[in-house]
């Protein structure tokens, strides 16, 4: 069995200074998080929830979304204005429901990096109407 090192336990082995210097987004960093809650009645087809923005140089290490069941044939995601699905991917949202698990192409995702990634988005569709409550909770370094 052989013991593999992360990207920075290996800047941690080389003694964490120079081009080995760990950021503080990545090592020690206190959580924090944007969060908001929108009540849907009788929404468009496609209708966006645009959340707080996420400070720039920020690192998304988790979310939480929570859905009551919103309509035929809906669905939630969680992204940004360059990926709608960079947190969670389009999820069914017939039925209510919940979500922490976060996609692997937001997991650490540095916000700022590129313009409107600042600018978390919950993305509704349906067949018909949208009504129902939607909460989201982002957490970051």
């Amino acid at each position: 069995m052989a013991t593999l090192n992360g990207v920075n336990r290996t800047k941690q082995a080389a003694g964490g200074s120079g081009d080995n210097y760990i950021a503080s987004n990545e090592y020690a960093g206190v959580v924090k998080t944007i969060y908001d809650t929108i009540e849907v009645s009788g929404g468009a087809t496609a209708d966006v929830f645009a959340l707080p923005l996420i400070p720039a140089g920020s690192k998304v290490v988790g979310i939480y979304l929570a859905w009551d069941a919103l309509g035929t044939s809906s669905t939630v995601a969680l992204g940004d204005a360059l990926s709608s699905g960079r947190y969670v991917a389009a999820t069914s949202s017939v039925s209510a429901g919940t979500t922490s698990t976060i996609a692997l192409t937001g997991l650490n995702y540095e916000v700022g990096t590129t313009a409107t990634d600042n600018a978390p988005l919950v993305t509704m569709t349906t067949s018909a109407s949208l009504n129902g409550t939607v909460s989201a909770v982002i957490f970051y370094v």
